[in-house]
C-alpha cells in the first residue's frame, strides 16, 4: 500500500503484496504494462522523473511483482546478476561492478554502470531485491552534468530501499482496525 508521509513532502512507495519499499520525493507515475496483447503477463511500472535545470535529469523505473517461494529460491547470485544485465541497455551503458548479498530474509544485487546518451554522460544503477514472495526491481539513471542536488536525491532514494517490516505493518493494521 502506497501512502503519503506526513512530516515531509515524501512519498512512501510500498505496493500491496510487496516485501520492499522506498521513499521518493513525490508520487511516481504508475502504469500497468502487459508483455502480450492478451492481458496476461502484466505488471505495474512506476516511474519517478526529476529534471534539474536543463542539463541534468534523474529517472527511476520501479516494479514489484509477486513470486512463489520456489521461484525465489531459483534466484542465485548468477541469476540475479544476469537479470540486472538484462535490464541494462548495453549500447548506452558500460557495465561496471555488480554486487550481491543475502540475509535470512532477502537477497539483493546491484549493478553499476556508466555511459553516454549522445554526448551526455550517464550514471546507471540497477537493483534487484528478492524475498520469498516478491521481486522488487529498480532501474535508476542520472543523465547530464554532475549536479550535487541530483546526486543527493539519487543516493537518498536508493538508500531508502529496504524490506518492509511486516510486524510493524501488521501491528499498524491491527491498531487501525481497533479505532
Amino acid at each position: 500500500m502506497a501512502q503519503q508521509a506526513e512530516e515531509k513532502s515524501e512519498y512512501r512507495y510500498a505496493p500491496d503484496k510487496c516485501g520492499f519499499e522506498l521513499t521518493l520525493p513525490e508520487a511516481p507515475y504508475t502504469v500497468k504494462k502487459c508483455e502480450k496483447d492478451n492481458g496476461k503477463d502484466c505488471y505495474t511500472l512506476s516511474t519517478f522523473t526529476q529534471v534539474y535545470s536543463m542539463n541534468t535529469s534523474l529517472r527511476m523505473d520501479i516494479t514489484c511483482s509477486p513470486i512463489s517461494k520456489t521461484i525465489a529460491q531459483r534466484y542465485t547470485d548468477d541469476i540475479m546478476k544476469q537479470t540486472l544485465e538484462a535490464m541494462t541497455d548495453k549500447s548506452l551503458i558500460k557495465i561496471g561492478e555488480t554486487f550481491s548479498r543475502s540475509t535470512d530474509r532477502y537477497k539483493q544485487a546491484t549493478l553499476l554502470g556508466e555511459g553516454l546518451q549522445g554526448r551526455t554522460p550517464t550514471l546507471f544503477m540497477a537493483q534487484l531485491w528478492i524475498d520469498e514472495s516478491s521481486a522488487f526491481a529498480v532501474k535508476a539513471e542520472i543523465v547530464g552534468e554532475a549536479l550535487t542536488e541530483a546526486d543527493t536525491v539519487f543516493s537518498e532514494i536508493l538508500r531508502s530501499i529496504k524490506p518492509i517490516d511486516l510486524t510493524e505493518e501488521n501491528d499498524q493494521a491491527a491498531a487501525d482496525a481497533e479505532e
